[in-house]
């Protein structure tokens, strides 16, 4: 169990331009997955691994997360919720910065349209023993290269990140992070920035300690109308 000072941020805001065919005007977290919306389903995970507190990064379509979040608090489920909502985009990056005053000095951040429940309290655990910086979860995929593989040396720390390739095995960002939050201090408030793109390459760059906690579990990602379609079918999500 994750100790009970913790904190998890949610990536809320995206704007799901791919997804937006099959829901027009639903924000990807609150797309329904057998007749409950996503992110209710990775908060009740978050609550199973006993983290009590979770903030929103949202933006595109803000006020239907903020509407979700009322609903929630008011019936008292666990995580309490907050919202930080940004006026423009921001990029992944940019809203953690946005919402640093609601982060302690380490949080784990996750991306609000895909799941993967490793026990947060082993990568934390980890992260620690490691000394690191930016600790991401990897789940190995036989279709992995086509999401873009991660380049890990023997000792799991992440050198980079493969570009797409058409098919083949490989260990991919599985959207599931603890970090430091000295790593965001230094960044501009209001200046976008791509966690994925712009974020993490620099830090590994810069010689940071970003290392890859990989792990033996499920995946699933909602971002294309066909992945939200398979979502349906899944028996193991919570």
């Amino acid at each position: 169990m994750a100790g009970p000072g913790e904190t998890a941020a949610v990536l809320a805001g995206g704007q799901g331009t791919r997804l937006a065919s099959a829901l027009p005007g639903v924000p990807k977290s609150l797309a329904p997955v057998a007749g409950e919306p996503f992110l209710a389903r990775l908060l009740r995970w978050l609550a199973a691994e006993g983290v009590p507190r979770a903030v929103l990064l949202c933006g595109h379509l803000a006020p239907a997360v903020e509407e979700f979040a009322g609903g929630w608090n008011a019936a008292g489920r666990s995580p309490a919720l907050e919202v930080s909502a940004e006026p423009e985009p921001l990029g992944t990056g940019g809203a953690v910065r946005r919402a640093l005053e609601r982060l302690p000095q380490e949080f784990y951040l996750l991306n609000g349209d895909s799941l993967c429940p490793v026990r947060l309290a082993a990568l934390a655990a980890a992260h620690g023993a490691w000394g690191a910086d930016a600790t991401l979860t990897a789940v190995h995929q036989e279709e992995g290269a086509a999401r873009g593989a991660l380049e890990l040396d023997g000792e799991d720390r992440v050198r980079g990140f493969a570009e797409k390739a058409r098919s083949g095995p490989g260990w991919i960002n599985a959207g599931v992070y603890r970090l430091r939050r000295s790593l965001f201090e230094a960044l501009p408030a209001g200046r976008p920035a791509s966690l994925e793109r712009d974020l993490l390459p620099d830090w590994i760059a810069r010689g940071l300690p970003v290392r890859a906690f990989c792990a033996q579990a499920p995946f699933l990602d909602i971002g294309t109308p066909q992945d939200w379609e398979r979502a349906q079918h899944e028996g193991w999500l919570p």
